[in-house]
């Protein structure tokens, strides 16, 4: 391959040709660090104990260790998704390095003892990559943190199978890898479709789009998702701001957008995905906190950023600033699955904080019974607006069940109800048990307004991409689905039609 990335003739696309050949390599270290899984975990009960409660604790996924077809599949996806995580990194300081010339190539050292010796030889280079950039630390961070992570390097030919992808990427000269063709790069690696081969979920773009038409109305909105996993709410929005005012820069889109999740992985996938958006921009910090949001906090610190010039930037905090949309997908867990308390200050929230929280914020008291979606209501809306929109994507089991009487009322009290969408012809949810709805509230203060709105109960009967239509590109996505909005919000009686049908009525 000629260092003149764009004068060789490919086959396929530029991007397309990059991403087969760098994926290729990247099998040989997941096969590499499966084995040392499986080997490992057979072995040794003290690593598998340890191995199963970061599937489970860490990663949210269901561990059947019984079957051996199940197990070998989760060791794979945990396999899958740490060399991922570590190639986006290495290949995300190559594209950081094309623009600070302080930044040098990283190499496998030929001479190595143990293998922790080549962990702690890349986090030296990516730490660095954080002095010199000051930020994106949810792209560089330690990998020393996650209990599972060194693994990709503990088998006997990691060495040479790690320095086989970086001679691949040695192959390309990123600086004359064109900006549009370096993003595409980053995008087609960690799209949906993909990260679902390694067992990530995903959202339906669709359905994303519709909460954001209801809730992002202008093109300056600040946006937040409070659970926001790889950042697909937040990328929509990224869009939909982009449609309503195409000549604003990147860098004030993503500095009103806001995302947080209390997963490495999560967090990482979020802030690539958002800053791939535009790779040109020196000044590409996307503002995704690896944080239990439920810690975050009014003039607490949100997370920290650089300002300024190269040579004069300056490390500072930033705060969560009052919010004109929350949206997202929070995590559905049971609430036999949140501890009655915390068992150590790092813990995941217990029940007896998350009902304290909401109280004291609200004067809401949810019932111990409550999932945990539910928490994220009260803790996400502090932060909203008067007059600023809510859309989540949760179960609907609180419409029907008895924890959810306390968050309606407190929802009568205190929003308009726009819409409450499910459907009948097709999951929302990966878990096709778990039943869906789509809600849309707006933050009012004023009784009477409240009293006066006439709540939108939505059925689909068919897929909401028959619905929305044939769309071919982004702004015709957005326009598809304003309209789609505008025929329930006007609506003031009942109305059926072939695909879905809305039913009206007064909040109470």
């Amino acid at each position: 391959m000629a260092i003149g990335f764009l004068r060789v003739r490919l086959p396929l696309a530029p991007d397309l040709f990059f991403i087969r050949a760098f994926e290729s390599h990247i099998a040989w270290p997941v096969k590499l660090t499966a084995e040392f899984f499986f080997t490992q975990s057979a072995t040794d009960k003290k690593f598998d104990k340890l191995f199963q409660e970061w599937m489970s604790k860490d990663q949210g996924w269901p561990v059947i260790r019984n079957d051996p077809n199940a197990w070998r599949q989760l060791i794979d996806r945990a396999a899958r998704t740490l060399c991922y995580v570590f190639a986006n990194r290495l290949l995300f300081y190559e594209s950081v390095r094309r623009k600070f010339d302080e930044l040098k190539p990283i190499t496998v050292p030929k001479k190595l003892g143990q293998p922790l010796e080549l962990l702690e030889h890349f986090n030296k280079s990516f730490q660095h990559a954080m002095d010199v950039t000051g930020d994106y630390e949810t792209l560089f961070y330690s990998m020393q943190v996650d209990f599972a992570a060194p693994a990709i390097f503990m088998h006997e030919l990691a060495p040479d199978a790690w320095r086989s992808v970086l001679s691949e990427l040695d192959q390309f000269n990123f600086k004359e890898i064109r900006t549009d063709i370096l993003g595409g790069i980053f995008q087609k690696l960690i799209a949906p479709e993909e990260r679902h081969k390694f067992g990530q979920h995903y959202t339906s773009e669709d359905l994303m789009d519709v909460v954001n038409a209801f809730c992002i109305r202008k093109a300056d909105d600040v946006v937040l998702d409070p659970a926001c996993g790889s950042g697909s709410f937040l990328v929509r929005a990224y869009h939909r701001k982009a449609h309503l005012n195409p000549s604003a820069s990147h860098q004030d889109r993503i500095a009103e957008i806001y995302g947080s999740d209390i997963s490495l992985f999560a967090a990482h996938l979020a802030t690539l995905n958002l800053a791939s958006r535009d790779i040109n921009e020196e000044e590409n910090y996307p503002r995704i906190a690896r944080r239990n949001f439920f810690e975050i906090r009014e003039k607490k610190e949100f997370w920290k950023l650089p300002r300024g010039l190269r040579g004069e930037r300056k490390i500072e905090p930033i705060f969560l600033p009052k919010l004109n949309a929350v949206v997202g997908n929070p995590p559905y867990v049971r609430q036999e699955l949140i501890p009655k308390h915390a068992e150590k200050p790092k813990a995941d929230s217990a029940k007896e904080d998350l009902f304290e929280l909401c109280k004291s914020l609200w004067g809401v008291e949810l019932t111990g019974r409550s999932d945990l979606h539910c928490y994220f209501w009260p803790a996400s809306t502090a932060f909203l607006k008067e007059g600023g929109w809510f859309g989540f994507l949760v179960s609907s089991s609180w419409l029907d069940v008895e924890y959810g009487f306390a968050l309606q009322e407190w929802i009568l009290k205190n929003f308009k109800i726009h819409a409450i969408l499910e459907s009948n012809a097709e999951p929302w949810f990966e878990d096709a048990r778990v039943k869906t709805c789509a809600v849309i509230l707006q933050r009012c203060d004023d009784e009477a307004e409240r009293s006066e709105n006439l709540v939108k109960f939505v059925r689909l009967d068919a897929p909401l991409a028959d619905i929305l239509g044939e769309r071919p590109d982004e702004n015709s996505r957005q326009t598809a689905a304003e309209k789609f909005r505008e025929v329930i919000s006007r609506c003031k009686e009942d109305k059926a039609r072939d695909q879905f049908r809305i039913v009206v009525c007064e909040a109470r």
